[in-house]
């Protein structure tokens, strides 16, 4: 079975919910608070894992697996127990790959304001753990090997694309006006569904950010899903299609539960 590899950061968020965004220096009460685990591989690979679990074979095996390759903290730490908690899968799969920091306790942290009155989000991140070196992936991807894996979704590629060249890659471009994304977008299979890395990073800078947390997560894993799991049987519009469905689903919802359940009848 062919594994799928998520490499990103992995986040213990925290939301809260106010009325307006709140001006320098002004107190405001939050109207509700939510913590949960969070960053975009580890979101992916949890919506991924719903639609799979609704996808097995005839023996009732799951198509592909999934693995996730983060910087996490300290296996002995209570950031890392939260993370490991809030896989509703065999976590030891799952975070098998992951590179945990011993001199380092806490996770890396998102604080996120959704405003009402301007439906819009903000996002403070803090992340105190030493990132991933190219060495450390490349000996992880190594370890995996091409006949191993599938495809890799994640934002570090050129060892990949130079030694693995069978393996299938998707990069997320959530930042477009960092520089040097056109050059990794280009090494690419798929870049967020546009026609050339040019045309993604020009469509992305003119979005605006609205308060869908998540909602891009969940089409990811929608479209992840449908490349690997539906390749030789769906067009490209029925993938597309399906991976809207499953966003929309999470616009409307709180968390992600329940996402793939919602989802079987289209698959």
């Amino acid at each position: 079975m062919k594994c799928l590899l998520a490499v990103g950061a992995c986040y213990l968020d925290t939301i809260l919910d106010v009325d307006h965004y709140p001006a320098e220096d002004e107190k405001l009460r939050a109207s509700s608070i939510l913590k949960r685990r969070g960053g975009n591989c580890p979101n992916t690979l949890e919506i991924l894992q719903q639609l799979l679990d609704t996808d097995t074979d005839d023996a009732g095996t799951p198509t592909i697996s999934l693995a996730l390759l983060a910087v996490l903290p300290s296996s002995s730490s209570t950031a890392y127990q939260e993370i490991r908690a809030s896989f509703n899968v065999s976590t030891t799969d799952v975070m098998a790959h992951c590179i945990c920091r011993p001199d380092v306790t806490e996770a890396a942290s998102s604080y996120i304001i959704r405003s009402r009155a301007m439906d819009s989000r903000t996002i403070i991140n803090y992340n105190g753990l030493p990132e991933m070196t190219a060495a450390e992936f490349a000996a992880v991807a190594d370890k995996l090997g091409e006949e191993n894996m599938g495809w890799c979704h994640f934002e570090c590629l050129r060892h990949l694309r130079q030694i693995f060249s069978t393996v299938k890659i998707s990069v997320e471009v959530e930042k477009p006006a960092r520089e040097g994304l056109q050059d990794l977008a280009a090494l690419a299979d798929v870049g967020n569904g546009y026609e050339s890395p040019e045309a993604c990073l020009r469509v992305q800078a003119t979005l605006v950010s609205k308060a869908t947390v998540g909602a891009g997560d969940t089409f990811i894993a929608g479209m992840l899903f449908a490349l690997t799991c539906r390749a030789a049987h769906w067009d490209l519009d029925r993938k597309l299609r399906f991976a809207n469905e499953v966003a929309g689903r999470k616009v409307v919802q709180e968390g992600f539960a329940g996402l793939g359940g919602c989802m079987r009848y289209a698959l």
